[in-house]
């Protein structure tokens, strides 16, 4: 006896035509309009002295980094690096 297959919740975009397979909502903190990583989070921090973080990982439990920091985290894993976006 074989196992019905496994569906998810899906649906269709109407105006664009994409199957849509799940969603994710972030709430993000009031004042902050977007999260950057990566490269883009450091170009943010150049420009307009933004405070970068890393993300928890093995190596330490991730919080504020300075600029020099968050340029040797990259160059490992830039999506440990990040920075909010704010109004």
């Amino acid at each position: 006896m074989s196992n019905p297959p496994q569906t998810r919740p899906s649906g269709r975009n109407e105006l664009t035509g994409h199957d849509i397979h799940f969603l994710v909502f972030v709430h993000l903190p009031p004042g902050v309009r977007a999260i950057r990583t990566g490269e883009a989070a450091i170009r943010l921090a150049e420009t307009t002295g933004t405070q970068l973080y890393c993300y928890a990982n093995p190596v330490d439990d991730g919080g504020p980094v300075t600029l020099d920091r968050a340029r040797e985290i990259a160059k490992e894993d830039a999506n440990l690096v990040y920075a909010h976006a704010t109004y």
